[in-house]
């Protein structure tokens, strides 16, 4: 039995209660139960936030409504790692989580999203495909007569309207354009599904601004630390992407389930109910973050896992879980566009605001506003800057072929039997060699990004006076 939008909106809203009422009433258990339970609070919250942020563009507009919904948006995402940079101001050894869950977050988005999102949308195309071929080869029902004052086969055209009239109904008004010499509209979805996922031109927007924080992303290994002058850097790269993306023309949401049911009340009573998820996210998150932060770390250490590996992966699958279930339905129903620009718009935060931000939370949290990296910190964030040089590579020219999508998958999860320094750096050196080669041959793409983004005003011709 299908679930209503206003069940789906309760069960999301119950999810994280049992985590508040054990942190109002102090009560402790034990780790590994823990991490479900307040992983759970994470994952209701992060799909809270999900369905407000979409609903509250019915009421924001403009660079206001960017700036805010980008960073409502990631905060599911970063107050794990958050956590740990703050911590690590006074417990050191908490440092190298932060380090962990910031790459992991990064590498699990692109290695492990982006491809999720090419075969969930060629599973979209199949089904499409195939819808297709099944209305085409149903009969239609025979053209009713017509008598009209000309006859059967007089001047108003016999029963060729007629007959147009019942192909348009059989078909549909979703029925794809006519493309081809046999107009077969298996041919076309069979001919987009070979060709990959296309993107929109501002997509461009995303890519240029990755590729420069994927260019500075190399320097922080080569200093050692996270320092306060990468966040300046950082977050510069982050305002000027929100001014610039606040440039382009937002069109309206198309809303559906719980964000229609919500879009539909009364624009007060909206307003007030949309306030408040986004009040009950951020106090689900914040207080489910420290508990499940700490119980990740103590989990693995009772039973044997490094949990420097939970840390990294168990956390970003948590809080990003609802974020790739969003790319994942778009996908599927054929709306490719956004659902790899969202995860796109995410890696270029992850990248900016994220590293950024970690520095600021261990000097808040009592250290000197520079997070050391160590040698396996070190590695991991060369293998995950190696990583964003091959994304944006593949991506160069607006489209996400089949096999590039299988060359990420494969590249990332190759890489969890081999765990030796050795193999992550040979790995960071195939990202690398990789990516150089597709963006050598791509290289007359890099001119549109800029021009794109930054276009040249328009030359005000004077004409002399007679």
């Amino acid at each position: 039995m299908p679930v209503g939008p206003l069940s789906r909106l309760v069960i999301a809203v119950v999810l994280p209660l049992p985590g508040m009422v054990l942190r109002l009433l102090g009560i402790e258990l034990v780790p590994e139960l823990s991490v479900v339970v307040f992983g759970a609070a994470v994952v209701g919250a992060a799909v809270i936030l999900a369905w407000a942020a979409e609903t509250a563009q019915l009421d924001i507009s403009g660079s206001l409504a960017i700036a805010a919904l980008a960073l409502i948006a990631v905060l599911p995402e970063y107050a794990v790692d958050l956590y740990f940079a703050y911590s690590a101001g006074s417990k050191p050894e908490y440092a190298h989580y932060a380090a962990a869950n910031m790459t992991g977050s990064n590498r699990l988005l692109l290695g492990f999203g982006w491809p999720l999102v090419a075969l969930v949308a060629g599973l979209g195309l199949r089904k499409a495909t195939g819808s297709w071929r099944k209305r085409r080869t149903t009969p239609l029902p025979p053209a009713p007569v017509l008598e009209t004052e000309a006859g059967p086969g007089g001047a108003s055209g016999g029963f060729g309207g007629i007959r147009a009239s019942a192909e348009t109904f059989a078909n549909g008004p979703d029925s794809p354009p006519q493309e081809g010499p046999e107009g077969d509209p298996a041919d076309t979805a069979s001919r987009r599904t070979l060709s990959g996922i296309f993107l929109h031109p501002k997509r461009r927007i995303e890519l240029l601004f990755l590729g420069f924080a994927a260019v500075y992303s190399f320097i922080i290994p080569l200093t050692g630390t996270i320092a306060l002058y990468d966040a300046a850097v950082l977050l510069g790269i982050y305002c000027v992407y929100l001014w610039r993306a606040s440039k382009e023309e937002r069109e309206a949401p198309e809303l559906e389930g719980v964000c229609y049911y919500l879009g539909c009340l009364p624009k007060p009573r909206r307003r007030l109910v949309v306030s408040g998820l986004f009040l009950a996210a951020a106090v689900f998150i914040l207080a489910a973050a420290e508990p499940f932060a700490d119980s990740l770390v103590q989990t693995g250490r009772n039973l044997g896992i490094d949990e420097f590996l939970l840390v990294q992966w168990l956390a970003p699958l948590v809080s990003e879980a609802p974020e790739l279930i969003v790319a994942c339905l778009l996908a599927f129903r054929l709306n490719t566009d956004d659902a790899l620009g969202t995860l796109l718009s995410s890696k270029v935060n992850q990248w900016t605001l994220l590293v950024g931000a970690i520095p600021l939370a261990f000097l808040a949290g009592g250290g000197n506003g520079s997070l050391g990296l160590d040698a396996r910190q070190t590695e991991e964030f060369v293998l995950t800057s190696a990583q964003t040089v091959l994304g944006l590579a593949v991506l160069l020219d607006l489209r996400f072929r089949w096999w590039e999508a299988m060359a990420l998958a494969a590249l990332f999860f190759l890489q969890f039997p081999f765990p030796e320094t050795t193999v992550r750096l040979v790995f960071s050196a195939a990202y690398i060699g990789l990516g150089l080669v597709i963006l050598l041959r791509r290289r007359a793409a890099v001119p549109a990004l800029w021009r794109y983004v930054f276009p040249r005003r328009p030359k005000i011709e004077t004409h002399a006076q007679d």
